[in-house]
């Protein structure tokens, strides 16, 4: 008996831990960037980054990404880009999103033969948080 309740609490531990582990896990696939310089590097992964919605809009291409109906203007340091999320983000001051980099490639308003191609990286937020 006493056997079989030490292989009990041995099981409950382990199943514990590994449920700890997996719960840690889910943070650690965001790398957290301090600015917006390195998103290139990033396309398609996952980061974290801290800052502001806007209250002044800089020019910027809008891309369309399905499920995620709420656009906005994001402050990082002395930089901008553009997020995507599920929901509208309540925060006043800091926010801190957890996202996936999106490459956005568009020519300029008045396309002309022969114009550059522009590139910017906005990011698809799968959660945020106010940061107090």
């Amino acid at each position: 008996m006493i056997a079989i309740m030490q292989n009990y609490y041995f099981t409950a531990a382990l199943i514990l831990l590994l449920l700890l582990f997996c719960g840690c896990k889910t943070m650690d696939d965001y790398v957290t960037l301090e600015d917006t310089a390195p998103m290139h590097e990033y396309v398609d992964k996952k980061v974290c980054l801290a800052g502001e919605v806007s209250n002044i809009p800089w020019q910027h291409m809008i891309a369309f990404v399905e499920g995620h109906p709420y656009s906005e203007y994001f402050d990082v340091k002395d930089y901008q880009l553009v997020i995507y999320a599920k929901t509208p983000i309540e925060c006043k001051g800091m926010v801190r999103l957890y996202g996936t980099v999106l490459k956005v490639e568009g020519k300029g308003k008045r396309p002309e033969p022969g114009d550059e191609l522009y590139t910017e990286y906005h990011l698809v937020v799968d959660k945020w948080e106010c940061v107090q």
